[in-house]
């Protein structure tokens, strides 16, 4: 009996520490996008503190399959507390962003999910490019600027593409774990260049 006990005890546990590490790669995500607004649009510290409070106390009563309401919670008061609408932009890319995660892991593995949602990304970054050169704006990356003004615009679709061979490539030959982090910070990238570009065309 007390063996079981002492088992049961173990894997209550092992639950809770898979639950608190699961939220804490939340919450290290959440402020990397916070980190991301912040440098977009220059928001005031402060602001970005100040809404992110009550998402920290609704975190610690929220299952993790929830936890994506607490950044919302925290986009919209903070989007109030700057008075800047171009984070209420962000909030809808969030919500079109994890729409399309939650479908995509009723289908597919996780790590299939995200290698689909990082060429999405991509893609979404190559799109608002596009319409940006072509409502005047300028490339800022001077490599892709020499291609695009020598080949023409569309160009910058054919330089996105390359993403999906490296992405596929990791899918395929780094250990479970590894692939899941280094497709998240794929993703993250195109999804702050794909950001960017919408605050300035929108």
């Amino acid at each position: 009996m007390n063996s079981l006990n002492k088992k049961l005890t173990e894997s209550k546990k092992e639950i809770w520490n898979s639950l608190l590490n699961q939220k804490l790669s939340t919450q290290a995500i959440h402020i990397l996008i916070f980190i991301m607004i912040e440098s977009i649009l220059t928001i005031n510290v402060v602001w970005l503190i100040l809404a992110y409070i009550p998402a920290i106390g609704i975190s610690l009563f929220m299952s993790q399959k929830y936890m994506y309401i607490q950044l919302i919670i925290s986009l919209l008061i903070l989007s109030i507390l700057a008075q800047r609408t171009t984070v209420l932009i962000i909030t809808a890319a969030l919500l079109v962003t994890l729409f399309i995660y939650r479908f995509l892991q009723l289908r597919y593995s996780e790590n299939i999910s995200l290698l689909i949602l990082a060429n999405l990304a991509h893609l979404g970054d190559a799109i608002t490019t596009y319409k940006g050169l072509k409502l005047g704006f300028s490339e800022q990356n001077p490599f892709v600027l020499v291609i695009l003004e020598n080949l023409g615009y569309v160009y910058i679709f054919i330089i996105k593409f390359v993403v999906l061979p490296i992405t596929a490539y990791i899918y395929l030959t780094m250990p479970n774990k590894t692939t899941n982090i280094t497709l998240k910070a794929i993703f993250l990238i195109g999804f702050y260049l794909t950001i960017s570009n919408l605050v300035v065309i929108v």
